[in-house]
């Protein structure tokens, strides 16, 4: 049974979506953002200022992930489950990209990660499981998405997350630790542009981009089925695109 979920940036649109279902469900929730305001409002809109752990840093170094752990360790001795929802959107055409922005695009959608959930092998649990998202653009390539022109940066950190997945996964197994990475088409949001919105209707076969409320369905079957040999898998969550 799942016991305690720790969700890499909860304070995103993803990552707070995720919060709020995950917390309905009754699961036992470690949050980490960034923003210590933003995770206190999140928790207090949930109702769980009194029962959740909040965790707030930024993640560019080692020593940020270790004073995580730090802080992780002041609140439980394991885990069960890591979701990483960490990630930022790109769009830079080539020729306006410099050299800091490769570096943002790849230590918040790769290094950032991936690196804290290395870090993490000791807290989780036996028989956990990891789930990292990525991007249908770091599978596919940036010309999936009609209408949106994804940077070379972000398509290449997200493609990174999908390489190294199944050698994450051989790392974890000897925890028994699952590791799947999911890669995200469209997801619905009030802020959609009207075109894209019609993009979507134009190119995706299910006719609507994703709902949050899906995906954390889709990620709480992962966790909580008995589908122990599922580990390595990059899956598509994308309504046919």
């Amino acid at each position: 049974m799942v016991e305690k979920i720790f969700i890499l940036g909860s304070t995103g649109f993803i990552g707070s979506e995720l919060a709020k279902y995950f917390a309905e469900k009754g699961y036992s929730l470690i949050l980490h953002g960034r923003n210590r305001e933003k995770l206190v409002k999140i928790a207090r809109s949930l109702n769980l200022q009194e029962s959740v752990c909040l965790v707030s840093r930024s993640i560019a170094s080692d020593l940020d992930i270790d004073n995580i752990i730090y802080q992780l360790s002041k609140c439980t001795d394991s885990i069960n489950v890591v979701i990483s929802a960490l990630g930022i959107w790109d769009d830079s055409a080539p020729n306006r990209l410099d050299y800091s922005r490769w570096i943002e695009s790849i230590n918040s959608n790769l290094i950032a990660p991936i690196q804290t959930i290395i870090k993490l092998y000791d807290l989780l649990s036996y028989g956990g499981s990891v789930i990292v998202l990525s991007c249908l653009s770091g599978v596919r390539g940036y010309r999936i998405y009609k209408g949106l022109n994804p940077s070379i940066p972000y398509v290449a950190s997200k493609a990174g997350v999908v390489a190294v997945t199944r050698q994450l996964a051989e790392y974890m197994a000897p925890k028994n630790v699952r590791v799947i990475t999911i890669a995200p088409s469209w997801i619905e949001k009030d802020t959609l542009d009207p075109d894209l919105y019609r993009n979507i209707i134009d190119t995706v076969p299910l006719k609507r981009p994703g709902k949050v409320v899906e995906l954390a369905r889709f990620i709480d079957l992962l966790i909580s089925s008995d589908i122990d040999y599922v580990s390595g898998a990059v899956i598509e969550f994308s309504g046919g695109l």
